[in-house]
C-alpha cells in the first residue's frame, strides 16, 4: 500500500516551545522524525490556519524573527493548502508563536504554583517542571523562567490552584470518611468552607 503523502509548514520557535509542540502532537512515521499534526486540538489548529497565507514576504518585522533558535515541521493537508495557504509571514510567525508561548508558560505557572502551595521551594518545583517536561537549562533558563513567574504567578493563576486544592481536600475527606474519621455531615462542611474561600483568592 502507498504511503500518503504528507506536507508540512516550517515554523520558526523557541527550544521550549518546540518541546511542547512534540509533546503534545508528534505524529512520526519513516520520513518524518517529527511532525506535529494539530488536529486534536480544534482551537489551536484553526488558529494556525488562519495565520497561513500565500504571500510569505509580506508583513514583514524587521529583527523579529532572530529571536527563535529552532524550528518545527507543522502538518498542513491538502484541503488547508488550497484554502488558506503553505506559508507564514514574519508577522503571523510572532503571533502564533506568542500563543504557543502563552500555552507553555501556562503549564510552568499552575505546575509551579501548585508545588509550591504544598511547601516545594521555588527551585525544587522548577526542577520537577522540567523532568516532566524535558524542557532543560539550554531550553529556557532558570533566569527567564524565574522573571516570568516573578511576573505573573500573583496574577491569573489562581482559579486553577484553587480547583486543584478543592479536589485534592475532597479527595482527602472522603476517604477520612470512608475510614470513620469523618462523619459525611463533616465532609459536606468542610467542603462548603473551603469552596467559599476558594472564591477569595
Amino acid at each position: 500500500m502507498e504511503k500518503k503523502e504528507r506536507w508540512a509548514v516550517w515554523l520558526p520557535c523557541k527550544h521550549y516551545t518546540k518541546k511542547w509542540l512534540l509533546a503534545n502532537f508528534n505524529k512520526p512515521d519513516d520520513q518524518w522524525k517529527e511532525i506535529a499534526d494539530l488536529s486534536p486540538d480544534r482551537v489551536l489548529q484553526q488558529s494556525f490556519r488562519n495565520h497561513l497565507s500565500r504571500q510569505g514576504h509580506l508583513n514583514n518585522v524587521d529583527g523579529e524573527l532572530s529571536r527563535y533558535n529552532d524550528q518545527v515541521a507543522i502538518e498542513i493537508n491538502r484541503r488547508i493548502f488550497n484554502t488558506y495557504g503553505w506559508e507564514l509571514t514574519p508577522y503571523e510567525v510572532v503571533e502564533f508563536n506568542n500563543e504557543l508561548e502563552m500555552r507553555v508558560k501556562a503549564l510552568l505557572r499552575t505546575n509551579v504554583s501548585t508545588l509550591q502551595s504544598l511547601g516545594y521551594s521555588t527551585a525544587k518545583a522548577i526542577d520537577v517542571f522540567r523532568i516532566a517536561t524535558g524542557i532543560d537549562e539550554d531550553d529556557w533558563s532558570d533566569d527567564s523562567i524565574r522573571k516570568d513567574l516573578s511576573r505573573n504567578i500573583p496574577k491569573g493563576i489562581y482559579p486553577a490552584i484553587s480547583e486543584i486544592m478543592l479536589k485534592t481536600s475532597e479527595n482527602v475527606f472522603l476517604i477520612l470518611t470512608k475510614t470513620g474519621l469523618l462523619q459525611k455531615q463533616a465532609t459536606n462542611t468542610f467542603l462548603h468552607n473551603l469552596q467559599q474561600y476558594s472564591e477569595t483568592i
